[in-house]
């Protein structure tokens, strides 16, 4: 689920743990439009409004597999990690996005 706009704790839990061949989907509990995609470009899942659920994806492999939001660069999170990756520095001088 998505919690939060900021970190790797915006999603709950992180990482989150899936079996291959199970099909995963996000839902958006936050009140901010958010947009998934895998980090090896395997799957895009598109925006997610609030209140909203993503497009499920079927997971092909039990590996760790990275994702983040699009629009909030600090919104980072695994799929079968060892831990929650850290999110990248912020870049915005403002914050927004971040």
């Amino acid at each position: 689920a998505i919690g939060a706009s900021t970190g790797n704790s915006a999603f709950q839990p992180n990482p989150v743990r899936a079996s291959s061949g199970d099909t995963v989907i996000f839902r958006n509990n936050d009140g901010l439009m958010h947009h998934l995609i895998m980090d090896d470009g395997s799957a895009d899942l598109g925006d997610i409004a609030p209140g909203a659920a993503s497009r499920g994806f079927t997971l092909r492999s039990a590996s760790a597999a990275n994702f983040h939001c699009t629009l909030h660069s600090s919104m980072v999170g695994s799929i079968n990690g060892a831990t929650a990756p850290e999110p990248p520095p912020c870049l915005d001088p403002y914050g927004y996005g971040c």
